[in-house]
C-alpha cells in the first residue's frame, strides 16, 4: 500500500441543483471560527488578505454524499479546508511558489458525513521574509458522490510521522495490533533506517527499528513474525529478513535477491505476500519467487514486462497470486504460470475468505475502495477515503481474521482509519498465525537401493505428533507416515531438502531438514566373505542383494551371481 497517484481521466459530473447562489464578500472581523463569514454552496466569494497577520474564516453547511469542489480564480494565497471540528485539516489549495511550480488552484474532496465545515484563508510565504497577500476569489459547489456501506470512515490512531510522499505499508498483527512500516520520518527522504510502528488494539504505540534500509516488502508470516525486504548499511544486495515483533531482533532467511533499491511512494519496490497455507511469495520487477514458510525456494515465476510497475501483491483464499499493475489493472497468475487480466482497476489488494476482492484505489482525494466478486464482477463501491494507503483485514485478540476493513488516510490527516461496519461481506482471508519454529533432529542418511527407516523428532517436544510433508520432496521410494516414520527403499541418490509440519492439537511446529541418500558401495570380496563365513553383511545390504537376486529370503550364491551380472562381471545365461 502506498500513496500512488494514478492517472485518472477527468470527467465533469453534474452539479447538484444550487440553492440561491449569490456573491458573498468577507465580513470583518472574521479571524476566528466564531466570527467566520457564512457562505453556501454555489456562492462566489471574494475577500482580501490585507497583511501577513490577516486571517479570514468562512463557514458553510454540507450534506453527505457529495464531492465538494473548490476553485480559486483570483489570488495566490492559502485556502485550507477544515473538518467539522474546525481543527482537522482535510485539504487545501496551495499557492504557486515559483513560476515552474504551478499552484493547486482547485480540489475535489468527498463528503460522507453531513455537518458544518470551514475554510481558512491566509497569506503565502514562498521564502523567508517574503509574503504574498492581496485580493482573492473562491467558488465552491457540489457534485453527486456514490457512497458505500463503509462510509464514513472512523479514525483509530494518528500517525503524525507519515509525511506526504513517504513509502508506507501496513500489516495486521497476530493479536489485534497493526504494524505500519515507514520509510520517512517526516523530515527528510530517504531515511536510511526503516522504522516500524506498532499500534495496539487500544491505540497504544511502540516502535521497532530493525536497522535496515527498506526495499518495500512487508508482511506477517505464519509464525507471527514480520517479513521485511531490505539491506543492512553497506550492503548493496536485497534480502528478506524475519523480524521478531517482541524485541525487534532480525534474522536473514532469503539472500541475494538482486540489487537493493529503496522503497518509494510509487510502489515500484519489492513486495511480499503470505499465502493462507503459510508459504510466501516475493518479487520485484519481472520475477516472483515462491518460498515455503521458513524461506526455502519452491518455484520461480517470470512475469511479463507489464509487471514493471506492479505495486501490490495479494493471494486469494485458493492460493492464487494476484498483483496490481499501476495504470493498467489487476492480474492473476494461473497454475500454468500464465498471467490473466482480471479487472482494469488497479490499487492495493485484499481478499475476504469468500474470495471477494477489495481494491483500494488512490488518486489524491479521489481515493476509494471497490469490491469485486470471486469472478471479478463489480459489486459496489465500499467507501471513500481521500489519499488512501492500503486495504487491510486486521485480526482480533485471538488471532482470528475479522470482517473489519482498515486503511491509512494520508494527505493532511495521516490517520489509521476503519471503514464503517458492513464494509466487507465476510472475514478476511490470510495466513493463520499457527506455526511454531521447530528444531528437527538430524535425519539419518540412507543408501540407494537399501531398505531405510528413521523416526523424526522435534527437539523439546515429547507429545505425540501428527506429521506431514509441508514442502520439498522425499526421494522416490520413501514415504513419511502420520506418526513421523520415514520408510522405504530409496531409488534416488542426492541430498533432499524438505520441511515438515508436526501438529499436536491446535499447535503446529514447522521445521526443515535434509535427507541424504548415498550411493551403494559394495565389493565382490564383501559378498564372498559373508557367504564363506567371514564378516557378515548388514541386514540392509543382505536384504538388498536378495531382493535383487533370487528373492528367497536369504543371502546365497544366487544373489552373488545376480549382483555380478548387474555389475557386468558375469554373462547372463543364454
Amino acid at each position: 500500500m502506498k500513496s500512488v497517484l494514478l492517472a485518472v481521466a477527468f470527467c465533469v459530473l453534474p452539479r447538484l441543483a444550487p440553492a440561491q447562489a449569490h456573491h458573498v464578500s468577507e465580513r470583518e472581523p472574521n479571524e476566528t471560527l466564531a466570527l467566520a463569514t457564512r457562505i453556501a454552496l454555489d456562492d462566489s466569494v471574494s475577500g482580501e488578505i490585507s497583511d501577513r497577520e490577516d486571517i479570514d474564516f468562512f463557514v458553510f453547511d454540507l450534506p453527505a454524499s457529495i464531492t465538494l469542489r473548490m476553485v480559486r480564480p483570483v489570488g495566490n494565497v492559502w485556502f485550507i479546508f477544515y473538518d467539522t471540528d474546525g481543527v482537522t485539516r482535510l485539504s487545501a489549495l496551495s499557492p504557486a511558489w515559483t513560476a515552474d511550480h504551478p499552484d493547486s488552484s482547485h480540489f475535489a474532496y468527498p463528503i460522507t458525513r453531513s455537518g458544518t465545515y470551514y475554510v481558512r484563508v491566509v497569506r503565502a510565504s514562498p521564502e523567508a521574509d517574503v509574503y504574498i497577500t492581496g485580493p482573492y476569489a473562491m467558488q465552491l459547489w457540489a457534485e453527486p458522490l456514490t457512497t458505500g456501506p463503509g462510509d464514513p470512515p472512523k479514525s483509530l490512531a494518528d500517525i503524525p510521522e507519515l509525511s506526504s510522499g513517504a513509502a508506507v505499508e501496513m500489516v495486521g498483527g497476530p493479536a489485534g495490533d497493526v504494524f505500519v512500516a515507514l520509510h520517512d520520518d517526516g523530515i527528510s527522504w530517504p531515511v536510511v533506517k526503516l522504522r516500524i510502528l506498532r499500534i495496539g488494539p487500544g491505540g497504544e504505540r511502540s516502535w521497532i527499528t530493525p536497522d535496515l534500509r527498506w526495499s518495500g516488502g512487508f508482511a506477517l508470516d505464519a509464525f507471527g513474525d514480520l517479513l521485511v525486504s531490505g539491506a543492512e548499511a553497506g550492503d548493496s544486495t536485497n534480502h528478506i529478513w524475519r523480524v521478531h515483533p517482541g524485541d525487534g531482533t532480525k534474522e536473514k532467511i532469503v539472500t541475494d535477491l538482486g540489487l537493493f533499491r529503496y522503497a518509494s511512494d510509487h510502489g515500484d519496490g519489492f513486495h511480499i505476500a503470505v499465502a493462507p497455507n503459510g508459504d510466501f511469495w516475493a518479487g520485484q520487477v519481472v520475477v516472483l519467487r515462491h518460498y515455503d514458510a521458513i524461506g526455502r525456494l519452491l518455484d520461480t515465476v517470470p512475469l511479463p514486462r507489464t509487471a514493471l510497475a506492479a505495486y501490490s501483491l495479494a493471494i486469494s483464499p485458493a492460493g492464487v497470486v494476484h498483483y496490481g499493475y499501476a495504470y493498467h489493472g489487476t492480474y492473476r497468475i494461473n497454475a500454468d504460470r500464465s498471467v490473466a487480466f482480471v479487472t482494469d482497476t488497479a490499487g492495493d489488494l485484499a481478499f475476504d475468505r469468500d474470495g471477494n476482492l477489495y481494491i483500494g484505489v488512490s488518486s489524491n482525494s479521489w481515493g476509494h475502495v471497490i469490491q469485486y466478486d470471486p469472478e471479478y464482477h463489480f459489486v459496489r463501491r465500499v467507501a471513500n477515503v481521500p489519499y488512501l494507503n492500503g486495504v487491510l483485514f486486521p485480526r482480533d485478540a485471538q488471532g482470528e481474521l475479522t470482517s473489519r476493513l482498515l486503511t491509512i488516510q494520508g494527505g493532511f490527516i495521516h490517520d489509521l482509519v476503519a471503514l464503517a461496519d458492513g464494509a466487507a461481506r465476510a472475514p478476511g482471508s490470510g495466513v493463520l498465525v499457527r506455526l511454531t519454529h521447530g528444531d528437527l533432529a538430524t535425519i539419518e542418511a540412507g543408501t540407494q537401493g537399501v531398505a531405510y527407516r528413521d523416526t523424526l523428532t522435534i527437539a523439546g517436544v515429547g507429545d505425540p505428533l501428527s506429521w506431514s510433508l509441508a514442502s520439498g520432496m522425499l526421494p522416490r521410494g520413501v514415504t513419511l507416515s502420520e506418526d513421523g516414520v520415514l520408510t522405504g527403499i530409496p531409488s534416488d541418490r542426492g541430498v533432499f531438502a524438505l520441511s515438515v509440519a508436526a501438529t499436536n492439537g491446535t499447535k503446529t511446529w514447522y521445521a526443515g531438514g535434509t535427507l541424504e541418500v548415498r550411493s551403494l558401495i559394495l565389493s565382490e570380496r564383501q559378498i564372498t566373505d559373508a557367504l564363506l563365513g567371514g564378516p557378515p553383511l548388514s541386514p540392509q545390504l543382505a536384504d538388498y542383494l536378495d531382493r535383487n537376486g533370487n528373492a528367497n529370503g536369504q543371502l546365497d550364491v544366487g544373489d552373488l551371481r545376480a549382483w555380478l551380472r548387474a555389475q557386468g562381471k558375469l554373462r547372463s545365461p543364454r
